[in-house]
């Protein structure tokens, strides 16, 4: 009987460690994403050298003399 429960248990442990790793490397595939699109005035000119980051990081860049 207690050889049952023991089986069962590591089971457990082992499908939610599988859970774990299913979850976390979907959720890495899932942060790929490109933007696009140009950074304008109001005369619709380009602005060269506005530095664009993406929020919560440290990811970014900065636009040239197009605007993207």
């Amino acid at each position: 009987m207690e050889n049952k429960k023991e089986d069962f248990q590591r089971g457990i442990y082992k499908l939610a460690t599988l859970l774990l790793v299913a979850f976390i490397s979907q959720s890495a595939f899932a942060q790929k994403q490109t933007i696009t699109g140009r950074i304008i005035d109001i005369n619709n000119e380009a602005i060269i050298g506005a530095s664009i980051l993406e929020k919560g990081t440290t990811n970014g860049t900065i636009t040239d003399f197009d605007g993207p």
